[in-house]
């Protein structure tokens, strides 16, 4: 399902693209033949006795064979032109989901290593995305949340409160 699901956002940030200039027929037939092919695998992986195993499988795909029919499209119709830099982000995504993908296969919770791992390419599959400024203000965000004391009984972070200057005071009002 995982990997469906990064096709299928895949196949919808090229539709959006295609939908906003205007390719409203193109948009219509690419989701009718993705109802089609979903249909089609799911009764054919059923009949073979996969169960819901193979409604997952044909759900991946059907948005396989939507992103792929969308870029297809996109690319005739030159509405979409990638980047290397999109492209190189896209293939290593979808590492990530396809090795996410098979260390949770078969399993109901995920090992510790399965996590890290997971985790670890995620956050440099984030980093790749964001630009310059994204990366310093995480940074500086990280810092001011590393220097703030905690208090190791109470698992909070100790929040300090500066003493407001006498000159800032206000009287009391008499109501």
């Amino acid at each position: 399902m995982l990997i469906g699901e990064f096709f299928r956002a895949t196949g919808w940030v090229i539709a959006t693209t295609g939908y906003a200039r205007g390719h409203v027929l193109g948009y219509g037939i690419i989701e009718a033949i993705w109802a089609f092919v979903f249909v089609l695998f799911s009764l054919f992986l059923l009949s073979q006795g996969h169960g819901a195993e193979g409604v997952g499988i044909a759900y991946m795909l059907a948005h396989v064979s939507y992103a792929a029919t969308w870029l297809w499209y996109a690319r005739y119709r030159e509405i979409f032109r990638a980047s290397r830099k999109t492209v190189v982000l896209w293939v290593v995504g979808l590492g990530v989901v396809v090795l996410a993908s098979a260390a949770t296969w078969n399993v109901s919770f995920p090992g510790a290593l399965a996590l890290v791992l997971t985790g670890t390419a995620c956050a440099a599959f984030c980093y790749g995305l964001s630009t310059k400024f994204e990366r310093r203000e995480l940074a500086g965000l990280i810092r001011r949340l590393l220097r703030r004391p905690v208090d190791m009984r109470r698992k909070r972070t100790l929040i300090s409160i500066e003493p407001v200057p006498s000159s800032a005071k206000v009287a009391p009002s008499d109501s």
